[in-house]
């Protein structure tokens, strides 16, 4: 079994213009600055793909699924690697000589209960906040989280092994944008809010857990 650690030095070995054959095959999206999405999503699961024993051997490379991603007509996109330094070799639909492989599995993920208690243990930016009493910040944030989930307009994430949603907490208008997201982990029996970010630095943690974009709700895609 090849060693299915991928570190920081892996994925910069990626960027390279064999990149571009990973976006020139699956079906066209936005993968952010430097395909930052895109690398990150090789890293969740690629070693995944590794450690599930979900690969084969084809000559010298390592050829696995590209997790979910397809082409535009929907055939699975294929990996080669070169197990020596993880090298990116070439992405294609499957090898005639290559047998149908299964995408990463992530698990499951607890289930997000809005009847659950809010717990609110996170800073809170000034931005959005100015010199509100504590109280009034704890108030607005789980009662804007609680509204969400209720709505299911949550979102999966995944970091390292813990599995938490993305939750938007919309201040001044649900009908709009909302201002923050909050990061919400599952705890016993309560919904544990860890911190707030702007919902553009949601978007590429969650979408490295949809099997296509367009699966993600539209206040995260409009972000």
């Amino acid at each position: 079994m090849p060693n299915a650690r991928f570190t920081e030095p892996d994925i910069r070995r990626l960027r390279t213009d064999r990149l571009v054959g990973i976006k020139d095959v699956a079906a066209p999206e936005d993968w952010g600055n430097e395909d930052d999405v895109l690398l990150r999503y090789l890293a969740l699961h690629v070693p995944l793909a590794i450690e599930q024993g979900r690969y084969v051997w084809n000559g010298r490379d390592v050829v696995m699924r590209a997790g979910h991603l397809a082409t535009a007509e929907g055939a699975a996109v294929y990996l080669g690697l070169a197990p020596a330094d993880w090298s990116l070799n070439w992405a294609a639909e499957r090898p005639s000589n290559v047998e149908a492989l299964l995408p990463t599995d992530l698990g499951s993920w607890p289930e997000l209960d809005p009847r659950r208690e809010v717990v609110v243990v996170c800073d809170f930016p000034r931005a959005q906040f100015g010199k509100l009493p504590p109280l009034l910040k704890i108030a607005a944030v789980s009662g804007a989280v609680e509204w969400s989930i209720r709505r299911n307009l949550a979102v999966r994430k995944i970091h390292h092994e813990e599995r938490g949603y993305f939750v938007p907490v919309h201040l001044t208008d649900r009908q709009g944008a909302p201002e923050l997201v909050a990061a919400v982990q599952v705890q016993s029996d309560r919904l544990v809010v860890g911190f707030l970010l702007d919902p553009r630095a949601a978007y590429a943690a969650a979408r490295v857990v949809v099997e296509r974009r367009e699966q993600m709700p539209g206040w995260l895609l409009n972000a």
